[in-house]
């Protein structure tokens, strides 16, 4: 059976750090929706809202999808872009920890809830696997 949802992440600037394939970027809503930011073909706004049984109650999976869009949203300063360099990096081991638990959690709990429709980008896994993100602090360590 061919896959219905793939999860990517896009640790990008200035870009949701979840994406449903096809669908844009979206969150999840533990009263059984995908609710996400799309655009139709004439470039208007859609609101996708998405029946989804298996979602219901999901309350901690959605926790998880709204921690990683906070966390990501702090890890970039727009006053740097396109000048300078945006990314600031995570503000400890902790944040980072976080952000990369909650990842891992967002894939584990999609592939339980739906099996074989659901699939993981290829470069996602490797992404959130390596887990490559510098540290504001660390970073600051080794220049002192």
């Amino acid at each position: 059976m061919e896959p219905l949802r793939t999860i990517k992440f896009q640790f990008d600037y200035n870009c949701a750090p979840i994406w449903l394939i096809g669908e844009g970027d979206w969150l999840i809503s533990s009263k059984g929706y995908f609710v996400g930011d799309s655009y139709s073909l004439d470039g208007k706004p859609l609101d996708i809202r998405e029946p989804e049984d298996r979602l219901k109650g999901e309350v901690e999976l959605e926790q998880k999808v709204k921690l990683i869009y906070e966390i990501h949203n702090r890890l970039f300063d727009i006053n740097e872009f396109p000048a300078g360099e945006p990314y600031l990096g995570f503000e400890n081991e902790q944040e980072k920890k976080d952000f990369f638990d909650a990842c891992d959690y967002v894939i584990e709990r999609m592939r339980e809830i739906f099996g074989n429709e659901f699939s993981v980008h290829e470069s996602t896994e490797r992404l959130v696997n390596e887990r490559s993100w510098g540290c504001k602090k660390a970073e600051t360590e080794k220049k002192e």
